[in-house]
């Protein structure tokens, strides 16, 4: 609980760090709690990071720190631990409506890699953020993304499965 609580307090704490020029010492916190087997820590963690990230991504935010934003879904996405990847996909929606095409691309290009991944776990969490907030925020290339869909519409988790039908009703 203590852990949970810390991964929500420190969306709030933005202002208190010195605003977005030093997210970083929040983000690097956030990124530590998205790993841990406690999925409400985790939960916590990634709707954190998706409150800082929209108001770094929000009001026209610095470049550099949304650079570092990017790193930071680069490094859930390619991270070795099944649980940091698992994260990723709820957060590659958060800075997507605001990057330019080929960073979209890329971002797409992550979350079909989530989507395809070998642990079942990850695959889940990808249908769940396609559901419930990935597909909001996709452009005209949504069917980059459907094929993925339509894959793990036939997956050998039935987990998953039963995900997709949930994720294409919302």
């Amino acid at each position: 609980d203590v852990l949970r609580e810390f991964a929500k307090g420190l969306a709030t704490m933005l202002p208190d760090v010195g605003g977005v020029a030093y997210v970083k010492h929040l983000l690097d916190p956030l990124v530590m709690l998205c790993g841990l087997e406690d999925v409400s820590v985790r939960d916590e963690a990634v709707k954190s990071l998706s409150i800082i990230g929209s108001t770094i991504y929000g009001a026209g935010g610095n470049a550099n720190v949304q650079k570092d934003f990017m790193k930071l879904l680069d490094g859930l996405v390619a991270s070795e631990s099944p649980l940091s990847r698992s994260s990723a996909a709820g957060l590659l929606c958060v800075p997507y409506p605001h990057v330019p095409v080929g960073t979209k691309t890329q971002l797409r290009q992550s979350f079909q890699t989530l989507c395809a991944d070998e642990e079942i776990a990850v695959r889940r969490s990808a249908v769940v953020a396609l559901g419930e907030k990935f597909a909001k925020v996709l452009d005209s290339h949504c069917a980059d993304v459907v094929g993925s869909f339509e894959t793990l519409c036939r997956d050998l988790s039935d987990g998953v499965r039963l995900q997709c039908v949930q994720s294409a009703a919302e």
